[in-house]
């Protein structure tokens, strides 16, 4: 709650769950983020809301931003992450829509990228989706993963971990609660168990 009262009140209940964190090289986060479609989304509608126009529209649109700019990238020539390989159950070398790192089910309010995630079981979860051959298949993909369907599609490969190392061809910017965070061609990931105590 914003005001006091109703905070005080809140944290006397001792109601509290302990909240994993995820480790990224020398970062952390909490939520979610990834490589590849997450990070270009989260540039564009950077770079969009500095200017004027673009501010007020991103206040006014609030989340539904980043959807229209995931649509806008898949019409306008997003290539894929190049060369990635996760060291960690999966090898790919083709290119990649997005690889996704998950304390939760969901990223920018919509996406639901891995919806069986939990923050608090000590592990997370890695989503990888093989980018599309065209721009029907691409819009199809979204579709699935607003609604979390996506996991039995071909292409798409889930699992939960406590580490990974992700190495790409390319420097990159890796996004994480809705920033980018570090900026490297290797990403070494870890679970913190039980680090980060919240009242609710």
């Amino acid at each position: 709650p914003f005001d006091i009262k109703s905070a005080f009140k809140q944290i006397l209940r001792k109601r509290i769950k302990e909240i994993d964190l995820i480790k990224i090289n020398n970062s952390y986060f909490l939520t979610g983020g990834g490589l590849g479609l997450p990070t270009e989304t989260v540039k564009d509608v950077e770079l969009f809301s500095s200017k004027n126009v673009g501010k007020m529209l991103t206040k006014k649109l609030r989340n539904l931003i980043y959807l229209l700019f995931v649509i806008k990238k898949m019409f306008f020539g997003y290539g894929g992450i190049e060369s990635t390989i996760i060291k960690n159950q999966y090898k790919n070398k083709k290119n990649l829509m997005l690889i996704s790192v998950q304390n939760q089910s969901f990223i920018g309010k919509r996406f639901m990228l891995a919806p069986n995630a939990d923050n608090c079981d000590g592990f997370f979860e890695i989503c990888i989706i093989e980018k599309p051959n065209n721009i029907i298949s691409n819009l199809l993909m979204l579709h699935k993963i607003v609604r979390g369907k996506h996991l039995d599609s071909k292409g798409v490969f889930q699992y939960k971990t406590k580490k990974v190392l992700i190495s790409t061809k390319k420097a990159n910017h890796f996004m994480a609660d809705g920033e980018l965070l570090c900026y490297s061609n290797t990403f070494k990931i870890e679970i913190v168990p039980h680090a980060i105590k919240v009242y609710y």
